[in-house]
């Protein structure tokens, strides 16, 4: 990554790291990034080349770790309005467009669930090598061989194995079930808001978000628990920083008071509407309750990437070590937020049972969904 300083504005060259074509599509990042820009929450995008792209240079500075909880209303208030855009149904209607009026159109499909699945089975297959070339080196083998395809000695496939990626595999297995069983809502998601991911402007007291690799449409309480996950730190993890429920609920508020005006709106305009509502508590904790039940996708997810990416990229930096991390921060999670998920939502089918028995007796005593108006689709 360049900044370059022009007699206009200041600017941003990036060529990609190597070997990330293989695990991120950089086409549909440059669509991504130009859709943001024409909604004013991302940058412009100048030209772009074989391998990289210049943008527009957003000023801030990243938000650290210790100023999440400071800023979390702001940052919350900034992802409901990234949830309001909408992709158009095809990018030449998109040209034809002057304005910033699109055409609906909402996949029912996340694309972190495709990426993970990849993810995955190319862990999967990079732990079989290692095992394999252990198996088959001799004892007079060299670094040189050691090192080739990414996989080092012993040690590093004693660290894959403590992983264990199969088990991993089918608690990911068991995750999309009960997303299936309980039909989430997707919405346009960022689906990286770690700290480094996180700008904000002095200067404008403004917060906005950039590194759009990852976006695309996801589960809406993946962003909020994936961010949330991210409270415990990226070289060394601690649950103990994950937020507090009463953290939790604050930011959640923050969001649904944003949602709420721009209740029933065109996917036109990201300014507000109408003036807030503020939000059930039952709203808010059945979002609190989703988010931390894709915190645990989101640990998986991550986990499962850093194995690849352990393989390809030359940037210094630990994969494996943050991957082995972000598996065991699922497992210190992962009783609790699947108990506590799977008693809300079964509440609420008991809850919605009832008002439905009710509507066919007495029409007017219908009751709104418990989790209110935040998880309609658009």
């Amino acid at each position: 990554m360049y900044k370059v300083k022009t007699s206009q504005r200041d600017i941003l060259v990036r060529i990609n790291g190597l070997g990330t074509e293989n695990l991120i599509d950089r086409r549909k990042e440059i669509e991504n990034m130009k859709l943001l820009s024409r909604f004013d929450v991302g940058p412009k995008v100048y030209c772009t080349f074989v391998n990289g792209l210049v943008y527009e240079f957003k000023p801030g500075r990243e938000v650290s770790l210790s100023e999440m909880e400071k800023h979390c209303e702001a940052i919350a208030i900034r992802l409901a309005k990234f949830h309001r855009i909408v992709k158009p149904q095809s990018q030449a209607q998109a040209a034809s467009s002057s304005s910033s009026s699109v055409h609906h159109h909402c996949p029912k499909s996340s694309n972190i669930l495709q990426m993970t699945r990849r993810w995955m089975k190319s862990s999967m297959k990079i732990i079989e090598t290692c095992h394999n070339k252990r198996e088959n080196s001799s004892t007079n083998h060299t670094k040189a061989d050691e090192e080739d395809h990414g996989v080092a000695d012993r040690a590093t496939c004693a660290l894959l194995d403590s992983m264990n990626v199969p088990r991993m595999n089918k608690e990911l297995s068991h995750l999309i079930q009960l997303i299936k069983k309980y039909h989430c809502t997707i919405k346009f998601c960022h689906n990286d808001l770690q700290p480094l991911n996180i700008i904000y402007d002095e200067n404008a007291q403004r917060i906005h978000f950039i590194d759009f690799e990852y976006c695309g449409y996801n589960y809406q309480c993946f962003d909020i628990g994936n961010h949330f996950a991210e409270y415990a730190g990226l070289e060394q993890m601690d649950f103990a920083r994950y937020p507090s429920p009463d953290l939790q609920r604050r930011f959640i508020r923050a969001y649904l008071r944003e949602v709420s005006s721009n209740r029933g709106q065109a996917q036109e305009t990201l300014q507000s509407q109408h003036k807030p509502q503020e939000p059930s508590e039952e709203a808010v904790e059945g979002m609190r309750r989703e988010s931390n039940f894709f915190a645990l996708l989101s640990c998986i997810a991550w986990g499962a990437w850093a194995i690849p990416q352990y393989k390809s990229s030359n940037i210094e930096f630990d994969y494996l070590r943050y991957g082995k991390q972000k598996f065991d921060l699922y497992w210190q999670m992962r009783d609790q937020f699947l108990k506590e998920f799977i008693e809300w939502r079964e509440a609420e089918k008991r809850r919605e049972q009832s008002a439905a028995r009710k509507e066919q007796h007495h029409p007017s005593v219908m009751t709104p969904r418990g989790y209110g108006w935040w998880s309609e689709d658009p």
